[in-house]
């Protein structure tokens, strides 16, 4: 027992590392050897429940520190304040997030632990096979955990650009298939640097590198070499390690000798190297195309703030500049004016005809903006009606006409979709949109995405469109790291695809992202416009 709880350092550590490699540390290199720990656990722990629980652990760490970005929702328009449970509705949702690192984090892991500790046979082959199993676990999570994409390993490597564009080839699974393969292949030469039993007596070599004779070693027998020092020159043959010849249970061979046997060394170098050499390909390229400007609006103000006049007036202004640079398209936010919802049979807002509101001044000042700038389009997230279905939409506004609208598919559960759960007959929700829609602006075809369909790769597919456009808002949340978080997401979606990618937010991250994934501009916290060319 005691050995074994010593043991369970190695899943913690693994967990603490992958937990490094999210925002706000966000340091990925670490990514690429955060499992060897937990494979490290799994190969000297007997017991499938021992090994299931490691990956337990390592998931459920890393599982915490992905969502704990969601505990500092601030938005609650969809509960129902008069129920009992309204007053600590911060607190069960932390624990409701907590149940979901463990169920998406933590058993993804353990079953993982667990098909590896079974199956695992040391050799290269394993490297591929658990790179598979990995990403297609991810695959397979999605729908498990409401589409929740946030945890995949791929993400890891949005700084890594080069290595980043074979997400082009399998999406974000391909990245993280990577990521297992090399962790493998790291585990399985480390594992070839041990021994299976240490002889009681055990001499300096004449390399220098010693194991004390009272170094404890585990019932399996294995453990790791303490190098105390070099001392011999490499060609010489002096320097030589205690590595166990995989053939001969006593025989130990020269370092050198170990190396170059070392098959999991070689299919790692080739794998980089073949990746590596992708991308530098890919993005050497010529990119060959139109070119469109675009101007991206980005508010720091929260959905309640956005039904003041003065904030209209912000926008408006923010408009104003924007056309000044005259852009092709300018983008704005999700939900920019709430109190405009468009009938999308008139495509007019809703109390037009009445005379004592505020919304047809206010949308007349709109559209005239659109009117004496023809040469724009204007992307502006709004809310719309059909008969008695309201919509999260995106509509295009062109010359003074809104020229084309898009529903959203997606809907985000509990603030969003149709739940009775925790509802009032006050609160209303939103219908989903047709599965398949396009939007066209300035005779630019766009795949549209609103707020949290950033996350979902397969919404982003779209073979005929030309650029991707994410109107959002992230001001639901108070931490700054959820919109760190979909900024990272919305760059792999970019190399995906191979196309460029433009989020305009409120709160969060605005950027104009080019199709190999590299931010042209971006806004994070001042309202501001954001201005790039992108080919397309």
């Amino acid at each position: 027992m005691e050995r074994t709880q010593k043991h369970l350092i190695l899943p913690i550590v693994s967990g603490l590392l992958l937990a490094l490699t999210v925002p706000s540390f966000d340091a990925g290199f670490l990514v690429w050897f955060a499992l060897v720990p937990l494979l490290w656990y799994i190969t000297c722990t007997s017991g499938m429940w021992k090994v299931f629980g490691g990956g337990l652990i390592t998931g459920t760490i890393y599982g915490i520190k992905v969502l704990y970005p969601l505990t500092s929702l601030n938005a609650w328009w969809w509960a129902n304040p008069e129920a009992g449970l309204f007053a600590f509705r911060t607190h069960i949702f932390s624990i409701i997030l907590v149940f979901i690192a463990l169920y998406s984090g933590g058993v993804f892991i353990g079953l993982f632990s667990i098909l590896y500790k079974k199956y695992g046979t040391g050799k290269i082959a394993d490297m591929f096979i658990f790179a598979f199993i990995w990403a297609l676990f991810e695959f397979i999570r999605e729908p498990l955990v409401l589409g929740f994409t946030w945890g995949h390993l791929g993400y890891a490597l949005h700084n890594n650009t080069i290595v980043a564009q074979i997400a082009s080839l399998g999406l974000v699974y391909s990245l993280s298939f990577l990521i297992v393969a090399i962790n493998v292949g790291v585990f399985q030469i480390l594992r070839s640097a041990w021994i299976s039993e240490i002889p009681p007596s055990l001499p300096f070599t004449k390399g220098g590198v010693h194991i004390p004779p009272s170094l404890p070693f585990t019932k399996g027998g294995v453990h790791i070499k303490r190098m105390v020092r070099f001392a011999s020159p490499f060609f010489k043959g002096g320097l030589r390690g205690i590595f166990r010849d995989p053939n001969e249970k006593h025989e130990y061979i020269p370092l050198f000798h170990t190396i170059t046997r070392n098959s999991a060394l070689y299919c790692s170098i080739f794998l980089v190297a073949s990746v590596v050499l992708f991308g530098s390909i890919r993005l050497s390229s010529k990119q060959s195309g139109q070119t469109v400007r675009i101007a991206a609006i980005h508010m720091d103000i929260t959905t309640e703030e956005s039904h003041s006049i003065d904030a209209y007036n912000s926008y408006i202004t923010l408009i104003d500049e924007a056309v000044v640079h005259h852009p092709d398209i300018v983008v704005l936010p999700e939900n920019a004016f709430p109190f405009f919802v468009i009938d999308q049979k008139t495509y007019l807002p809703l109390k037009y005809e009445n005379s004592s509101s505020n919304v047809p001044k206010l949308f007349d000042s709109l559209v005239k903006r659109s009117k004496d700038n023809p040469e724009t389009a204007f992307a502006i997230g709004m809310h719309s009606m059909d008969v008695n279905e309201i919509h999260n939409s995106i509509i295009v506004l062109e010359n003074g006409v809104i020229s084309d609208m898009y529903n959203k598919r997606r809907l985000m559960p509990l603030a969003e979709d149709d739940t009775k759960l925790l509802r009032s007959e006050l609160t209303k929700t939103f219908s989903e949109g047709s599965p398949h829609q396009t939007l066209t602006a300035h005779a630019v075809r766009i795949t549209p995405l609103i707020c949290s369909e950033i996350i979902f790769p397969s919404l982003s597919r779209d073979k005929t469109s030309d650029i991707i456009v994410n109107a959002s808002n992230d001001s639901v949340f108070q931490s700054a790291l959820v919109g760190e978080q979909n900024h990272i997401i919305a760059k792999i979606r970019a190399i995906e695809n191979r196309k460029p990618l433009i989020r305009s937010v409120k709160g969060g991250i605005s950027s104009i992202i080019d199709q190999h994934g590299v931010t042209l501009a971006q806004a994070r916290e001042k309202r501001t416009v954001i201005f790039a060319d992108v080919i397309y």
